[in-house]
């Protein structure tokens, strides 16, 4: 019975080794290469509803949790809701997640910080463990605002780099014969490869714009959901511009060097900070160090010296 079992496992074996062998040379590059595209789109497809699937169980479990602190009126035209699209949370599932976890933080810092310190702390102590709870509490209501700034941050720092690169090729496609929008095409797309975030952004101006409404409307969109401020130089400049005749080539070559300059100033800038920055970490890391190593053998022989005496 063992020799059976062995030799069906070899016959598989065997079996399975001859087709893949077969199916390396029976199909031309063309056809693995399809066939590889094929299972790539549908790894990514499966993926993407993985990810959906389990973006929805988060939010059912967070949910109870963000009817706690979520507001309930003025949510629409609040200061937060243009944070959340600035920083390109724009599900409809994102002010609970985010109100939801920022509850559950509340209490599940200070709770952890009871478990941790209960020991420590005796009766007599008892205000400064009310202090660390408060403490902890008021962690969690700040951290998810701090997250929501860093990424706010990013995404701006970003877009800076690269908008100066996407109205130079603006520029040379408008100068080439193309429209504004045919233009905004081809950069949203060229600019892909340097800034996923600032080819998003362009592709919904050209979503808003095909489907009806004005370019100064979706400019202005623009503007609102990148929070930038030479951005909203350029929006305006562009409106101008078509609102009074004038050439947009034109208006876009001085945005162009407008922006590039402050770019290269903020550069100059970060530059001129590296020797304040680079003061402390010396002064308290490798000089002390460096002293050491300098001093160290003369004082060692130094105290040699004493204790051996005369």
């Amino acid at each position: 019975m063992n020799e059976i079992i062995i030799y069906t496992c070899i016959f598989i074996a065997v079996f399975a080794l001859a087709m893949f062998i077969f199916s390396l040379f029976s199909q031309d590059k063309y056809a693995r290469r399809l066939k590889s595209l094929q299972s790539a789109q549908t790894m990514h497809q499966l993926k993407s509803e993985a990810d959906d699937e389990f973006t929805f169980k988060v939010v059912r479990l967070v949910e109870p949790f963000a009817k706690l602190t979520l507001p309930k009126d003025g949510w629409e035209t609040s200061p937060l809701k243009v944070q959340f699209l600035q920083a390109g949370w724009r599900g409809e599932y994102a002010p609970s997640l985010f109100f939801g976890i920022k509850t559950i933080l509340t209490f599940a810092i200070p709770l952890l910080f009871y478990l941790l310190l209960k020991e420590q702390f005796s009766r007599d102590n008892s205000l400064s463990l009310a202090v660390i709870l408060i403490s902890g509490a008021a962690m969690g209501l700040v951290l998810p605002k701090i997250y929501l700034d860093f990424v706010i941050s990013q995404r701006k720092e970003e877009i800076l780099a690269a908008f100066p690169d996407a109205l130079d090729l603006l520029v040379i496609c408008m100068d080439a014969g193309l429209s504004f929008d045919q233009a905004l095409t081809r950069v949203s797309h060229e600019i892909k490869i340097k800034s996923r975030i600032l080819h998003d952004e362009l592709a919904l101006i050209l979503i808003e714009v095909r489907s009806g409404k004005s370019r100064e409307r979706a400019l202005r969109h623009f503007v609102l959901r990148i929070g930038i401020e030479d951005i909203n130089n350029f929006a305006s400049m562009i409106i101008q511009a078509e609102r009074y005749g004038t050439s947009v080539s034109e208006s876009l070559k001085v945005s162009s060097e407008e922006l590039r300059l402050k770019r290269k100033q903020r550069a100059e800038e970060k530059a001129a900070k590296i020797p304040v920055k680079l003061l402390f970490p010396v002064a308290f890391f490798m000089l002390p160090t460096l002293l050491f190593i300098l001093a160290g053998p003369a004082i060692m022989e130094i105290f040699s010296a004493i204790h051996l005496g005369p």
